[in-house]
């Protein structure tokens, strides 16, 4: 991902996860925020978990 809109990133990683069932069940074993933010990361999202608590 190209943005570093946080706001941007988060909603680009929701679309993304209702397409790609990976990273759906990736998702879905995540067990905190954190996790789940590891999950976005390593498919080229770029943000924090506390940028995933604010939004």
């Amino acid at each position: 991902m190209s943005s570093s809109n946080p706001t941007a990133q988060i909603a680009a990683f929701l679309v993304e996860t209702g397409t790609n069932e990976a990273m759906r069940n990736e998702n879905m074993q995540a067990k905190n925020v954190s996790e789940l933010v590891a999950v976005a990361n390593r498919y080229g999202f770029a943000f924090t978990p506390a940028d995933m608590i604010r939004h």
